[in-house]
């Protein structure tokens, strides 16, 4: 009896991993209603459940329907992927704001994009159904191309619906979610994994077996956002090898996921004033305002770095350590091998920290931690307040003091 145990609690939890629970009841009733519906067609030919057979693989549709953060995760294995299918032509479909970062990587023959990047990627139901509607747009645009494999990179029904609409015999992708009845291989989603083995998982049940050389992440850059760099760090004087600089990220379009303001502040001051280093914030158009206020509560300099994505790649390549909160830029550092010490409350490190050797978490130690919710129910136990500056301060002296002597 065990095992039934262990697999309900894996049915509510993991197969539907949804926080908020009408969202969850939402999902589940409509993968019951699809269910239903397709169940008497589902002898025919394009259900079966096959193995994937790589030598009839010549062109793979990638499909990402999330955030930056979550993008940045899988590029290891959408790395491994490309190396792996070197001859192969491979498309992604994924939405306007991870543009940037998909030609970057250098890994995709084709970009296709939906929806707009000036639309704020926040839930809304009215959201959730338009992004629905803008990829359904793109199947007459698939159907056409002709893929051989797909390859749902996070679990989601609307992804699901998609390539088996777009007719590719192959759907590949994690049995959660629902409508994984769409799919022609599932793969396990294993519990308590960081996400980024999460996803190498996934290419690992199309090619096999994944090269180690995938790390650290390259990402190509101009020689413009070469030049603004350089220029930034000159007009701030800030000298490479010379100074010990740390990039700040102290935003989060999650508001529980944020560290105080006036801590940001008062920990930045002091690694200024006690190590004399650099402190640079970094963060998107729209956190000018709350950085500039965190700016405005220091004794000390620090100064405001806005720009692309691929520019903000650069500058952390030349970063000493970075500070901040569970976002993209975290996670970003942290494939680009530069230390990292992030702050946690809401999500789960284990599954969402930084990923490799050589950085630190710091979480505090309350039960409703990993509670997985964008705004928190109990401000006065508000997890991410009891993380202390001291704490934080003792990590980075960690990393500030051997570079010092």
């Amino acid at each position: 009896m065990e095992p039934m145990r262990a697999r309900t609690f894996n049915f509510r939890a993991y197969r539907y991993r949804f926080p908020e629970r009408k969202k969850r009841y939402l999902v589940i009733l409509l993968d019951l209603a699809v269910r239903l519906i397709l169940l008497p067609g589902c002898w025919l030919p394009v259900f079966r459940k096959r193995e994937i057979d790589r030598a009839g693989i010549k062109k793979i549709l990638v499909v990402r329907n999330d955030g930056i953060g979550d993008f940045i995760l899988s590029l290891p294995a959408l790395q491994a992927l490309r190396q792996s299918f070197n001859s192969c032509w491979i498309t992604i479909l994924l939405p306007a704001w991870q543009e940037e970062l998909a030609l970057a990587s250098g890994i995709f023959d084709e970009v296709i994009t939906f929806d707009d990047r000036r639309t704020r990627y926040l839930f809304s139901p009215a959201r959730f159904k338009r992004l629905f509607w803008k990829m359904l747009s793109k199947v007459p645009s698939l159907r056409s191309k002709r893929f051989d494999l797909a390859i749902d990179m996070r679990g989601d029904m609307r992804n699901r619906a998609v390539i088996f609409l777009s007719g590719i015999p192959r759907r590949l992708g994690f049995d959660i979610g629902g409508m994984e009845y769409l799919l022609t291989r599932q793969v396990n989603y294993r519990e308590k994994t960081h996400e980024v083995e999460h996803f190498l998982d996934l290419v690992r049940a199309c090619t096999g077996t994944i090269r180690e050389n995938n790390f650290p992440l390259n990402l190509v850059s101009t020689p413009e956002d070469q030049k603004i760099v350089a220029g930034f760090l000159e007009n701030n004087a800030i000298r490479l090898r010379q100074d010990f600089l740390i990039i700040v990220h102290p935003v989060s379009r999650w508001p529980a996921k944020e560290w105080p303001k006036e801590k940001f502040s008062a920990l930045c001051d002091q690694l200024a004033g006690r190590h004399k280093a650099k402190i640079v914030f970094i963060g998107a158009a729209q956190d000018i305002l709350p950085v500039q206020g965190i700016i405005s509560l220091m004794r000390e300099k620090a100064v405001f770095f806005n720009a692309t994505l691929v520019q903000l790649s650069v500058l952390l390549g030349k970063a000493d350590l970075f500070i901040g909160n569970d976002a993209a830029p975290m996670h970003l550092a942290a494939l680009l091998k530069i230390p990292v010490i992030a702050l946690f409350g809401p999500t789960d490190p284990e599954i969402f920290g930084p990923y490799g050797q050589g950085h630190t978490v710091v979480k505090s130690d309350i039960v409703c931690s990993s509670c997985s919710k964008q705004a928190c129910s109990r401000p006065q136990r508000f997890c991410m307040d009891r993380i202390s500056v001291d704490q934080v301060l003792a990590m980075a002296d960690q990393y500030i003091l051997p570079n010092r002597l």
